[in-house]
């Protein structure tokens, strides 16, 4: 009893002489915004991040802090459960839960945990605790088994308190849990509750004897969760559709196609049949798309078959919007609760199609890589489409309020299965600020002399422009263009080029007629975000340039890129632009067939960095699709490392004509003839085939059709021998290869829902200083004249001239 006194005596008497100031909820935010979302941020950043919002969301001192255990932690869809053995107010050692609300987005201290768990690899090391020490080595960082003293971790908030610029002496361990303590008092969180989250000890605590259990205490804030339903599944007889062949993208049809019973149904569940059974049991699918018509009907039924096939949980786009880049995202990055980790996802777009109610809609797998599904895979889809006879859904499955983000629980026919509507956009945010330096390109982006316009084109990118390009880069939001998401799109073609991106065209100046200002960078998007276009006042910028320039100056300007390219790829179609760059910079390169997932294995092997195709698609292995709003980016990123320091603007026009001159120029431009009679296709391709078989007669052709056209040198059929897996893809595209370098290629697409789609492409390089100016039209008329006359276009499809140009 005299020792308690004097004790007592003592802290009176010194009250608040040693006493630390609290961290306040601005100073956390500023910590996630250096250690976990800042490029540069890694394992180390992430584990003292994690210690610091522990204190202050727990309100932990440093032996609780110490005493949770990493695989005690119980990761709810609302919040997350801490249990602290022991703790210095516990008199009775019972014990105590702790839990800590999941707010989202990019501060979440749930979210967090989760990713320190995952990232850190705990389970290599085994139990022990949460918060541990970190080793470096030549091959990275990892997680070891012993834990931080307190003299270790009462230096991370000193550290931390120098990074905020705050006086290092005012702040410690303590500082966490009375900031904590101080925020909770200040928003009046009930006095019950807020004693019980501390454990602290009061007359009111110790007369109740107050101790509530998981089930009964409440987070400060947690989504809303409804009631749990039962599912009951059944059979639903059908039988095959013609033609569900899974194309380059996917499946792509007429609304009116998918509308009809069972047809989407039995591409889903055929679907299914052909996964591995890990990848479905218990697993966790996005199912998102672009927005267009249809798509929320289809979530729906999705939705169902999943339930009834067994998987445990789906993630779903606000709105049902996730772009395609976005989902590659979520795919490879996105820790749900309990750790959970997409195992593929079905992404519902038709691209750069037409939406609505007569217009097209499609459907595509992609893997646990993030990328679009291998041939092997959609081979067994298409042949499970053709001999399918049921399929499995559910009844109780309600209509979701796809507006409002939260979990929606339910008993499925084989366990518990969840509906979770995500954010949109905070995934793909998070990862963009990651790769660039978002400080660089706001200061671009607030140049008096630097003006800039974007245009979604009615599509799915317009979601994430406004979180971006105003949110996070301080831009005028008049510069964005038809950023709201429509099923239709506007009743517009949502595909970013020269003819449907007209508006976009009209403001650049290179319309018929020439607006009075004009900005100095334009961009658009198709109609699921993958697709790019990129314009310069004036200024055109191929794809297949956009790519090598990006290549080129990838590692100056973009952080990611700071240890320079593994290596880079192209679709056999694009031009050589990019291959003068791996020439020069001794980089690997790769010539693929079109479509994306020849880039993924390439990637997921550590071959490739940067790749692009025509088809205005570019992008590089931070994720498996290509990414249109990445290419933005990565653009102005290479402006505004060239205009660093610059009183006069560098431009994308002096950008791209700079390197020209390193690396001469590829003339080039692509024909399409849409929507062709698929038996005049597949003749005039045959034709094509046959031309090749005799290449005097050939040569003598070109000559009399235009003298100056240099002779045809070899024809063929590109083929493709993967160097990752060794599988061969034929068939892929007839070229006829010219002694001067330039190239004449026909391919047949598959991205088109009716018809066919007839594509050729028209290639001369030209390294002549004097010679790089010329119109691309003019130096290519030769060419275009060969190709039309060795083709027959005008004899085998009945066109005067191409539905589009580019």
């Amino acid at each position: 009893m005299v020792a308690m006194t004097r004790q007592i005596a003592r802290r009176t008497l010194v009250q608040g002489k040693n006493q630390k100031k609290p961290l306040l909820a601005s100073h956390v935010f500023r910590l996630f915004d250096t250690w976990l979302l800042a490029p540069g941020a890694d394992l180390f950043s992430a584990m003292k991040l994690a210690a610091i919002s522990l204190c202050y969301a727990g309100f932990f001192r440093f032996s609780d802090l110490m005493t949770v255990q990493w695989q005690e932690i119980r990761f709810e869809s609302s919040h997350m459960e801490c249990f602290l053995e022991k703790s210095k107010t516990d008199q009775y050692r019972e014990g105590r839960w702790v839990l800590i609300s999941r707010v989202g987005g990019d501060r979440c201290v749930v979210q967090l945990v989760e990713r320190l768990i995952h990232f850190g690899c705990y389970a290599s090391e085994g139990p022990g605790g949460l918060i541990r020490n970190i080793v470096s080595s030549p091959v990275g960082q990892r997680v070891c088994s012993s834990c931080p003293s307190y003299h270790t971790v009462n230096s991370w908030f000193k550290e931390a308190a120098l990074l905020l610029g705050l006086d290092p002496d005012q702040y410690a361990t303590h500082s966490g849990r009375r900031g904590g303590a101080t925020r909770a008092a200040n928003v009046d969180v009930p006095d019950r509750l807020f004693k019980e989250h501390g454990g602290w000890r009061s007359e009111r605590a110790k007369d109740g004897y107050v101790r509530l259990s998981p089930s009964h205490q409440a987070p400060l804030k947690s989504p809303n969760i409804s009631a749990m339903a039962t599912l009951t599944a059944k059979t639903v007889s059908t039988q095959p559709f013609q033609g569900q062949k899974p194309g380059t993208s996917g499946l792509r049809k007429k609304v009116t196609e998918f509308q009809k019973p069972h047809y989407l149904a039995n591409f889903v569940q055929s679907t299914f049949d052909a996964l591995p059974q890990d990848k479905v049991k218990g697993a966790t699918l996005v199912v998102s798309g672009d927005g267009r018509y249809f798509s929320k009907d289809a979530i729906q039924i999705i939705a169902g078959i999943a339930a009834a096939n067994g998987v445990g949980h789906i993630w779903i786009g606000e709105k049902g919007l996730l772009s395609t880049p976005a989902v590659s995202a979520v795919i490879r990055n996105r820790v749900g609760a309990g750790g959970k980790k997409a195992s593929g996802a079905f992404i519902l777009t038709a691209s750069h199609n037409p939406g609505g109610p007569h217009e097209d809609f499609g459907i595509k797998y992609n893997t646990d890589n993030g990328g679009p599904a291998l041939e092997s895979l959609t081979d067994a889809i298409f042949e499970g489409t053709k001999t399918i006879k049921e399929y499995k859904t559910v009844d109780g499955l309600p209509e979701f309020d796809l507006t409002k983000i939260g979990v929606t629980e339910f008993k499925g026919p084989e366990g518990p299965f969840a509906v979770e509507i995500i954010s949109a956009t905070e995934d793909y945010v998070k990862l963009m600020k990651s790769i660039f330096d978002f400080g660089a390109l706001k200061e671009l982006l607030a140049r008096k002399d630097f003006t800039f316009v974007y245009d979604a084109l009615n599509g799915v990118a317009g979601a994430y422009a406004p979180a971006i390009f105003v949110d996070e880069l301080g831009a005028d939001p008049a510069s964005l263009k038809r950023c709201v998401p429509k099923e239709d799109f506007g009743g517009e073609h949502p595909d970013p080029n020269l003819t449907y991106a007209k508006h976009l065209v009209h403001d650049m100046g290179l319309g018929a007629e020439v607006p009075d200002t004009i900005p100095e960078f334009g961009a658009a998007a198709d109609g699921d975000a993958d697709r790019n276009m990129i314009l310069g006042k004036k200024f055109f910028v191929t794809p297949s340039d956009s790519v090598a320039i990006i290549a080129a100056n990838a590692e100056a300007s973009i952080p990611y890129f700071k240890s320079g390219l593994k290596g880079v790829a192209r679709s056999m179609p694009t031009s050589a632009a990019l291959d003068a760059v791996a020439t020069k910079a001794k980089l690997k390169f790769f010539e693929v067939p079109t479509g994306w997932k020849f880039f993924g294995n390439l990637m997921d092997a550590g071959m490739c960095s940067v790749c692009g195709e025509e088809s205005f698609g570019t992008g590089s292995d931070h994720i498996r699709e290509k990414d249109g709003i990445w290419a933005v980016l990565a653009w102005l990123s290479i402006l505004a490392h060239r205009n660093n320091g610059s009183e006069q603007l560098v431009t994308v026009e002096h950008i791209v004509r700079e390197h020209w001159k390193t690396y001469g120029r590829h003339y080039y431009t692509r024909y399409d003839y849409e929507g062709v009679e698929s038996d005049a296709a597949n003749k005039l391709m045959a034709h094509l085939i046959e031309q090749q078989g005799d290449l005097a007669a050939l040569n003598k052709l070109v000559k009399a059709t235009n003298s100056a056209v240099a002779e045809v040198e070899k024809g063929d059929e590109f083929e493709y021998k993967d160097p990752v897996d060794g599988s061969v893809a034929k068939h892929q595209g007839v070229r006829f290869l010219f002694k001067d370098g330039s190239r004449l290629v026909f391919r047949l697409s598959g991205t088109g829902s009716a018809g066919a789609t007839i594509r050729l492409y028209i290639e001369q390089y030209q390294s002549d200083e004097s010679k790089l100016g010329l119109d691309a039209k003019d130096a290519l008329a030769p060419l275009v004249d060969v190709a039309l006359a060795v083709s027959k276009m005008k004899d085998f499809t009945g066109r005067e001239e191409p539905t589009v140009i580019t």
